[in-house]
């Protein structure tokens, strides 16, 4: 699930559970990850989250950016036909930066 976590003034959506071997722990997100970026666009919220994936077609990649461990991930997906539902098609890049 996603979940929403408070840093500074913003609320951010978070990862909760990854079930092993699911689309999202393919993709390498982790439980407390906050997603803080899709592509260059700043997300503060579930809606946003929301809007902003569903303005690409399923297959098409995307950037999120995430706060673990107070570092700034980068994992690159490819959406499938729901990805709030947890049903990508997450391949995933993953480089940390």
């Amino acid at each position: 699930g996603i979940y929403g976590a408070t840093v500074g003034n913003n609320v951010h959506p978070m990862i909760g559970d990854v079930n092993p071997g699911s689309p999202a722990a393919r993709a390498g997100l982790r439980r407390g990850d906050l997603i803080l970026r899709v592509n260059d666009t700043p997300v503060e919220s579930f809606d946003e989250l929301r809007q902003l994936t569903t303005r690409h077609r399923p297959g098409s990649f995307v950037e999120l950016r995430l706060l673990r461990n107070n570092a700034i991930v980068r994992v690159k997906l490819a959406l499938g036909s729901d990805f709030m539902t947890g049903d990508c098609q997450c391949l995933a890049d993953q480089t940390a930066s």
